[in-house]
């Protein structure tokens, strides 16, 4: 190439673009004016970011169409494929850039039209470049470069102009990005994939945030025992790979097109396997199983806890740090993955076996995911996944050496943990059949709080899905609590750190599947209508407990109830009663956030499939006197992954971009009737009382 280069002769100006085996070269006395050269390496990227002007005698100017005038490159390198070059050689010094291993795509934005000086290409090159040039033309694949080469006039009596076209750099990035993104005519398309409890969901998304494409899987959740729950490991890669090429394809797009790709998933629902073969010890463990209720009540009682919440208690009175408050009232769940993890260590004993010699792996679904989509290059997660393990420190931001020595977890099987927005790989193209960066993996709540763009401290949402999950950000700190709110890692982009404190209760959509199931409602919609249809639940009360009561009551062992039946009830009345049930939960866990955090709540906003019913959000806004703005958008989750891979590709500059993009279904006003619904939901508290505590130890 350098050979190449100097056969051209000195006192000229090339600009070289090399695409595979085609060369276009830029020369005679065509004068550059503006050159700059960034190295954002916060940003992740580097490119040219001004206009090179280039111009020319007329005799020696043959251009692709009839416009006369002086034409303008932007050449704008973006996170581009771990080949492609930046070669800047300036008087006798070269400079050479190479992007990161596993960014993106080279991006070279044109802006108008590309002059050219034609005698200096070939044939062929005259052939592909006699029709306008446009962006996609200058897409490159992985392996290709893109070589920009200034070979500055240098000898002594042109000394003088070269220092001048140095001076005349001129620093007007911004307006030209501006400039470049508003005349792009290859617009950007983010791939996020949810993986929920019920449904794999894929969505493509334009830079809008606009929906151009979707596909939907059902999962198929396996129930080998009463109070397991667990899914296929193989079947569920498979199945999000299926959805992720039929969203393309729903979108009218090719993988190519595909700027990035981001994932969400259900948390604390865990597998392990063999490094080596990549088969899995066992299935997936939801996070709704119940298997492990036996070690959580043995090690709540045992001695070794008690111990270690004393010792922390005493640590508090004198420190005062909010890491010892939080070991101070320390408690195993069933829906943390330790105690199912510790379950699987027992059952399994080769799991230990193999982890002495480090060929074991512990994953959440979205470690399983990278590891398989990227062909077992990457055993990674992010900070809000972790954080939902119960074996993560939100105090320390790393894996709890106290929790995992206490019960002997090997820690040589965890991920590595990386930020929740930036580099987790490209898709294997030999197991996925496409090449694309995933740039975002977040869990699903802290997605939904992203995509609802509660960026700010007071900020609540609350997802209503298979559960009901209430999240208050509480910013770069972590919460410490004494009523079952767990302090989560919202997301990590670079130095931002936002933490959550949440609440959740495991049954909201579970119950509306389960009055389907009993021919009492065919949708959610409907169920807002019968509801409606009689002036209240004709004295009906239930208890929605099919995997227990979490925050504030925190009790797995309490019974799913109704009471109050009698022979003039309806099925009008029994849904009424099981809607009103979801909204007390609500309420229960809204005060419950309230009271502990102090932190004054600036709005509530809504999403999920079961916030849908107009019934049910209303008496959520009386019950908590609050506005409540519904989301246009029910899949908040899937949003707020596209939005953190959107980032991390420069699609979007910042979150003010996004806040702009978020819209609204229908705001609920408060109608300030809580003292009469007071004395119902007092009567649901003691129906609650009654279902706690239900089933023997050994369930």
């Amino acid at each position: 190439m350098n050979e190449a280069i100097q056969e051209r002769g000195e006192n000229t100006t090339d600009l070289l673009i090399m695409n595979d085996k085609d060369i276009v070269y830029k020369d005679s006395v065509m004068t550059p004016t503006i050159a700059t050269v960034s190295n954002d390496t916060d940003g992740g990227y580097f490119g040219v970011q001004e206009f090179l002007r280039c111009t020319s005698e007329e005799n020696n100017k043959q251009e692709l169409n009839s416009d006369d005038k002086d034409k303008e490159i932007l050449v704008r390198l973006e996170e581009g494929d771990p080949k492609t070059l930046l070669y800047l050689q300036e008087e006798d010094k070269d400079s050479v850039t190479c992007l990161k291993e596993g960014s993106r795509d080279t991006l070279v934005s044109l802006e108008d039209r590309l002059t050219v000086h034609g005698s200096n290409l070939s044939r062929p090159n005259q052939e592909k470049l006699s029709s306008n040039v446009t962006q996609n033309d200058f897409l490159m694949s992985t392996g290709s470069a893109l070589y920009t080469h200034v070979n500055m006039l240098g000898d002594a009596e042109n000394s003088s102009a070269k220092h001048s076209v140095k001076r005349n750099l001129v620093n007007k990035t911004a307006q030209v990005q501006e400039k470049s993104v508003s005349n792009r005519k290859s617009p950007e398309y983010i791939l996020s994939i949810d993986v929920g409890t019920t449904n794999i969901r894929g969505h493509v998304y334009t830079k809008t945030a606009r929906l151009q494409g979707s596909a939907t899987k059902q999962q198929q959740l396996l129930q080998p025992n009463p109070g397991w729950f667990e899914l296929d490991p193989q079947k569920l890669v498979d199945d999000v790979i299926s959805v992720a090429k039929e969203s393309i394809l729903d979108a009218g797009l090719q993988a190519e097109q595909i700027t990035c790709m981001g994932i969400t998933t259900m948390r604390a629902t865990f597998v392990t396997w063999d490094s080596e073969t990549g088969i899995p010890f066992h299935n997936f463990i939801s996070w709704q199983d119940l298997r492990a209720a036996d070690y959580v009540a043995i090690w709540n009682k045992s001695y070794t806890l008690r111990t270690l919440n004393a010792g922390a208690k005493v640590l508090h009175f004198f420190l005062r740090r909010k890491r010892h408050l939080a070991a101070s009232v320390l408690k195993f769940m069933s829906k943390q993955v330790t105690m199912r993890l510790l379950w699987a260590l027992d059952k399994f004993p080769q799991i230990r076996q193999r982890a002495a010699v480090g060929k074991a792996m512990f994953g959440c679904i979205d470690t399983w995911l990278l590891w398989k989509l990227t062909g077992g290059n990457i055993h990674a997660t992010d900070y809000s996944c972790a954080s939902s393990t119960g074996l993560f420190d939100p105090f320390q931001m790393e894996w709890s050496g106290i929790v995992c020595g206490l019960l002997n977890i090997p820690m040589t099987i965890l991920p590595v943990i990386n930020d929740t927005s930036g580099d987790f790989g490209w898709t294997d193209i030999k197991t996925v059949g496409f090449h694309i960066p995933i740039s975002a993996v977040v869990a699903d709540q802290q997605g939904a709080m992203f995509g609802q763009c509660c960026f700010e401290v007071g900020d609540v949402k609350c997802t209503m899905g298979t559960g009901t999950f209430l999240d208050l950000n509480t910013g770069n700190k972590p919460h410490a609590s004494i009523a079952g709110l767990y302090p989560l890692v919202g997301w990590k982009i670079k130095k931002e750190l936002v933490f959550l404190a949440e609440g959740q209760s495991a049954d909201t959509g579970s119950i509306i599947d389960w009055m389907k199931s009993l021919g009492l409602l065919n949708n959610v919609s409907e169920s807002s209508v019968l509801a409606q249809s009689v002036p209240d639940s004709g004295g009906v009360v239930f208890v929605p407990a099919f995997s227990g009561l979490q925050t504030p009551f925190n009790d797995d062992k309490a019974v799913t109830s109704i009471f109050g039946l009698n022979p003039n009830n309806t099925k009008a009345h029994i849904v009424r009663a099981v809607l009103e049930s979801l909204a007390f939960r609500f309420k229960a866990l809204y005060e419950t956030v309230l009271t502990e955090t102090k932190i004054p709540f600036s709005h509530v906003r809504a999403d999920g499939g079961v916030a849908n019913n107009d019934f049910l959000v209303q008496l959520m806004a009386d019950l908590v006197d609050q506005t409540i703005d519904r989301s246009c958008n029910g899949d908040m989750s899937c949003l707020g992954a596209a939005f953190l891979a959107g980032l991390a590709k420069g699609v979007w500059k910042d979150k003010d971009e996004l806040l702009a993009l978020r819209q609204s279904d229908k705001v609920f006003e408060s109608q300030h009737n809580w003292s009469s619904l007071k004395p119902l939901y007092h009567q649901w508290e003691n129906a609650i009382h009654r279902s706690e505590n239900w089933f023997p130890s050994n369930y």
